[in-house]
């Protein structure tokens, strides 16, 4: 297994934008991929689909005592994805 870790120096750099194309490209060559969102701005979630609305991820289920691997999802090209969540 490789790990590829990505980290913005400062905010509004792209980085979240270069995670979401790099788990786009390694999937499109079809190698496994999970794309993880440390970042409590919760963004790469967005840029895989997934509802505006909806507030869950990792954070949600640690502070509700549940297992952080509940809050993954996969988009409908296939790509798994682990969001932070909204901070409850």
């Amino acid at each position: 297994m490789n790990i590829i870790a990505v980290h913005g120096l400062k905010g509004g750099v792209g980085v979240t934008t270069v995670v979401a194309n790099l788990a786009a490209a390694i999937h499109a060559q079809e190698q496994p991929v999970l794309a993880i969102d440390l970042c409590d701005q919760n963004s790469l979630r967005l840029h895989l689909g997934m509802s505006f609305t909806d507030e869950s991820g990792y954070a949600v289920q640690i502070e509700q005592k549940q297992p952080w691997s509940q809050a993954a999802y996969q988009n409908h090209q296939g790509i798994a994805f682990l969001p932070y969540g909204q901070d409850p």
